[in-house]
């Protein structure tokens, strides 16, 4: 009896020197990531500590034989509350980069969910060992089953593990601005295990899985800044002064991107490209901070432009057809 006591005592100490080693290591570093996971281990350790002080007062107190069934339970619950810790951990983790915004926090959610199922199948596999049940067929069982499954799984574990690639890579973030190699284009809100839901900027949502997201070419606006050009292209009539029209173009393009964009720090400017058919062809480039404003900057510029073409006697040719006709 005596020694159950001690074993009490021992367990009460345990107890309250693990709970002031919380307080005081969260209240010298409270953001840190030690505290914020001490901060949540807590309560299920200490309630491994009362689990195990209770195993061993039981096991003072009551007949072997009456025990000896009870203890079978009490291990069962000892598997249960070690899962828990470990599963609590795991939300620690999670829960503390996805707050801190540190390059981890998009994998952490893919991590969580693998050690979640790891720590199901050991905390499985040791109760079924506790219950003295056979486990060689059930794992010879489980192979068998592990290839079928992985067949019939196949396409959704090459998602998971490319969106660990893209969650790694960081080469697509949420908030960025991609272009798909089918034309669509869009804002990327969330990266999940299995998707990427891309938010267009008519509010459409387009759902891309990770596996064809990495094996295809995709422009991301957004790396390395957002910042991108907006080239606009036109032809100008083969008697045009083509120093008039460079100069003439680039006052249009500076007063509309100033408009339309603000203040950045870059000169439009004027290339021209070829003797075509019709026209002269040229090019002018401009520039937005981020890639949604290409739509309303070419929208503003091509109205002034053609406004002030127009004032200035520039113009702006289009195909035209002479049909001859053969008299008698």
């Amino acid at each position: 009896m005596l020694a159950s006591l001690l074993h009490l005592i021992y367990y009460a100490i345990a107890g309250a020197v693990f709970s002031e080693i919380v307080d005081v290591y969260t209240s010298k570093s409270p953001q840190g990531l030690g505290g914020f996971v001490l901060r949540r281990l807590r309560v299920p350790v200490l309630l491994s500590i009362l689990l195990a002080a209770g195993y061993d007062l039981l096991g003072a107190l009551l007949p072997a034989e009456i025990f000896s069934d009870l203890s079978l339970a009490l291990k069962l619950l000892g598997i249960v509350v070690g899962a828990y810790i470990f599963l609590t951990l795991l939300r620690a983790f999670q829960l503390f980069y996805e707050k801190s915004g540190l390059p981890l926090k998009n994998i952490m959610p893919t991590v969580s969910l693998a050690g979640k199922l790891l720590v199901g199948v050991c905390a499985f596999l040791l109760a079924l060992n506790l219950l003295h049940i056979n486990l060689t067929a059930i794992l010879g069982g489980l192979g068998i089953g592990g290839i079928i499954v992985g067949l019939a799984l196949q396409e959704t574990m090459k998602n998971f593990f490319a969106g660990m690639y893209l969650a790694s890579e960081k080469f697509i973030r949420e908030g960025d601005f991609l272009r798909l190699e089918t034309g669509q284009e869009g804002y990327v809100e969330k990266i999940g295990w299995r998707s990427v839901r891309i938010r267009s900027l008519s509010g459409d949502l387009i759902v891309v899985s990770n596996s064809k997201l990495v094996e295809s070419t995709v422009i991301n606006y957004y790396l390395p800044t957002p910042e991108t050009a907006c080239p606009v292209s036109l032809g100008v009539a083969y008697g045009s002064d083509l120093e008039k029209v460079e100069r003439v173009t680039v006052e249009v393009a500076e007063q509309v991107m100033k408009k339309v964009v603000g203040e950045i720090d870059f000169k439009p400017f004027v290339r021209f490209g070829s003797f075509g058919e019709h026209a002269i062809t040229l090019t002018v480039v401009m520039r937005v901070k981020e890639p949604a404003q290409r739509s309303l900057l070419t929208h503003e510029f091509i109205k002034e432009l053609h406004r002030r073409y127009r004032e200035e006697g520039i113009e702006i040719p289009f195909p035209t057809r002479m049909i001859y006709t053969k008299q008698g």
